[in-house]
């Protein structure tokens, strides 16, 4: 037998053996990250403004939102996130605005990550303001420009009166924001990518 017959007879043996052994209905792994932050990402968004009497489009504008970069803030690695920055640990993912003169963080949102069960509700403390900020997590199908996604979070987030929807689907994107105080305003994805922008 040849050298050739021999490896392909190896591989063909591997693979029937490792095919058999796979167990069935087994859930794929869980995405590492809520959303990932490698500087090869990007994301294309349009937020729009709907008049809520009429449903008609007020005005809408289309952008692209990329890691840009990773600076270190207080010790911990943040990636540089639209004009925001970001960061993933092992209990979620913290967005926030930054104020580089001020060395000051402000709209900071944390989402926990990875979610144990269906549904979960839980508070963090707002960097800038100490406001403790109630949020509620679910999980289902959420369909936007770039496609239908089944397995969201969606994370309800309530600052005092206000109160906003923020779905992602895990290891890939946030793929929508809506504002439930002022209705017909929000943000859906478009498009994303790994490397250039589409």
């Amino acid at each position: 037998m040849g050298k050739r017959t021999l490896l392909a007879a190896t591989l063909v043996l591997t693979f029937v053996i490792v095919g058999c052994t796979r167990k069935k209905g087994v859930e794929p792994v869980q995405p590492a990250e809520l959303l990932p932050l490698s500087e090869t990402r990007c994301w294309v968004y349009r937020s729009y403004s709907l008049d809520p009497a009429t449903g008609d489009t007020l005005s809408q504008h289309r952008f692209e939102m990329a890691v840009k970069g990773k600076m270190l803030i207080g010790g911990r690695e943040y990636a540089l996130l639209g004009d925001g920055v970001a960061r993933n640990d092992e209990d979620g993912l913290f967005v926030a605005a930054y104020d580089a003169s001020t060395s000051r963080f402000y709209d900071a949102l944390f989402f926990r990550y990875p979610v144990p069960d269906d549904t979960l509700s839980y508070t963090f403390q707002d960097p800038e303001t100490g406001e403790s900020v109630p949020v509620a997590v679910g999980k289902g199908e959420v369909t936007v420009p770039a496609g239908t996604f089944p397995d969201c979070l969606r994370y309800w987030v309530t600052r005092g009166k206000t109160r906003s929807l923020f779905a992602f689907a895990p290891g890939l994107a946030l793929v929508e924001v809506r504002d439930y105080d002022q209705p017909g305003q929000g943000m859906v994805l478009e498009a994303y990518c790994k490397g250039a922008v589409p």
